[in-house]
């Protein structure tokens, strides 16, 4: 199963942040993802050549013995990858007159999140934001 979300405009949410944070007179590197995380799921059949494959133990024997050289192409070439589901998780739909309904829209986003995003680089923060103030700031 792989997972997309279309529907956003993603370049115009980077450029906000980018000005968001050059508005604090950060001069440094700016750089904007948005990744998709676990956006793949891989299932795989449950018998004894399976397992084999994936045990810690038998990878290990034939990574020493070379055995890889041979069994690598065989799995590859009777191995059967289907591409089954796709899973789109719309965060924003076109409607029939052509305007755009939104669960959160990019502005609605960027304003939610300004502060939070604002104080994190003011504090040279390298790790994940919360909208949480800060306990130590607040009481300041």
């Amino acid at each position: 199963m792989t997972k997309t979300c279309p529907g956003y405009d993603f370049d115009k949410l980077g450029r906000q942040l980018k000005d968001l944070a050059r508005s604090t007179g950060y001069r440094g590197t700016i750089n904007v993802k948005f990744p998709i995380t676990y956006h793949k799921v891989h299932v795989r059949p449950d018998n004894q050549i399976t397992r084999l494959r994936y045990n810690k133990f038998v990878r290990w024997f034939f990574y020493l013995t070379f055995l890889w050289i041979i069994s690598w192409p065989v799995l590859w070439f009777i191995t059967y990858r289907y591409d089954l589901v796709r899973s789109e998780w719309p965060l924003s739909i076109t409607t029939e007159d052509g305007s755009r309904q939104c669960v959160m829209n990019e502005d609605s986003w960027f304003e939610r999140w300004r502060e939070a995003i604002r104080r994190s680089v003011m504090s040279k923060r390298k790790d994940w934001v919360t909208e949480q103030v800060n306990p130590v700031e607040s009481e300041m």
